[in-house]
């Protein structure tokens, strides 16, 4: 098998391969190799995931390869300040409950799922999905701590519905060079594992140039280079 899964067990060297061709071929992305095998390991480990680094690193579309690979739904969540519990849990649709109820339905029986719009977070449980939570480093201590029930108990509790749960993985991811962001509390970092996505190096950056546009397309690049270097 390829050098880029050594040290893996054959089963997660295989699950990673598969991800790795997702990423390449579809998505034109190629991690750096370290970064590969030790978010493949966590992956297919199904632990909820902190990827970290600069934008163009390939966090968000690591979260949707995952999803295809795994054969599990995706949903997505890019959190903003100010942003409210509902946007993740999803909401009452009030305006049918008001209309069941003016037609002589009893109140009590409007407070079920047929009157529920359901969120990110509860499709992603439903399904047993892949839950990506974009920017969480914007994410408010109310967000940290809705994100923290979803995190450890694979559940959301909504008041008048009871509780919702499911298989879900969380996919979180953060640049922290964004301006404007809030810490991260240790009980929500405790829950996730963290890695850092670092821009291709020197290899993998010639490697995705020579499957993007042929190996003499990078020969040019290295003569252009040289004759810089040289002053010519």
């Amino acid at each position: 098998m390829d050098d880029r899964y050594r040290g893996l067990k054959p089963e997660v060297a295989a699950f990673c391969k598969k991800l790795d061709d997702v990423l390449q071929n579809e998505y034109d992305v190629i991690l750096n190799d370290d970064d590969l095998r030790t978010a493949c390991v966590v992956a297919y480990a199904k632990k909820n995931m902190l990827l970290v680094g600069p934008p163009g690193t390939g966090k968000t579309t690591f979260a949707k390869a995952l999803s295809k690979v795994s054969d599990r739904k995706y949903d997505r969540i890019t959190v903003y300040p100010g942003m409210d519990i509902t946007d993740i849990y999803g909401d009452w649709d009030y305006r049918r409950q008001l209309l069941a109820v003016q037609s002589g339905k009893k109140v009590e029986d409007v407070y079920s799922k047929d009157y529920y719009i359901p969120g990110p977070a509860m499709d992603a449980l439903e399904h047993n999905g892949i839950l990506h939570v974009d920017e969480v480093n914007r994410a408010d201590p109310d967000i940290q701590n809705a994100l923290l029930e979803l995190a450890e108990e694979k559940q959301i509790t909504i008041p008048m519905l009871g509780t919702i749960k499911g298989d879900l993985q969380i996919v979180a991811t953060m640049n922290e060079g964004d301006v404007g962001t809030s810490p991260l509390s240790s009980a929500f970092l405790r829950r996730f594992v963290r890695i850092d996505f670092e821009h291709p190096n020197e290899r993998n950056f010639a490697r995705a140039l020579i499957k993007k546009y042929g190996s003499k397309t990078l020969d040019k690049v290295n003569s252009a280079l040289e004759r810089l270097v040289l002053g010519e």
